[in-house]
C-alpha cells in the first residue's frame, strides 16, 4: 500500500471517529465545536485526497466525492 493511500485512510479514520464524537454530542444535547471542526476538516480532506488517486473517467467515487464536497461546503456556512 502506498504512503498516499495510508495517509488517505488515516484521514478517513480520524473523520469517522470525530464524527462519532460529534454524534454523541448531538445525542446528549452538547455542542462540541472543536470536534465538529475536526470532523468537517477531516471529511473535506478525505474527499479532496480521494481525487488524487489514479482513475479513468467519471467513477461513482468521483460523483460521491463531488456531492460530499458540496454538502460539506453548505455545512461550513453554518
Amino acid at each position: 500500500m502506498s504512503t498516499f493511500t495510508k495517509i488517505h485512510v488515516a484521514i478517513s479514520l480520524i473523520g469517522i471517529l470525530s464524527g462519532l464524537v460529534v454524534m454523541y454530542g448531538f445525542l446528549v444535547g452538547k455542542r462540541l465545536r472543536g470536534w465538529n471542526a475536526l470532523f468537517l476538516v477531516m471529511t473535506i480532506a478525505t474527499s479532496v485526497t480521494g481525487f488524487f488517486f489514479p482513475f479513468h473517467g467519471i467513477t461513482p467515487g468521483i460523483v460521491v466525492g463531488v456531492i460530499s464536497l458540496v454538502v460539506l461546503a453548505l455545512a461550513l456556512l453554518e
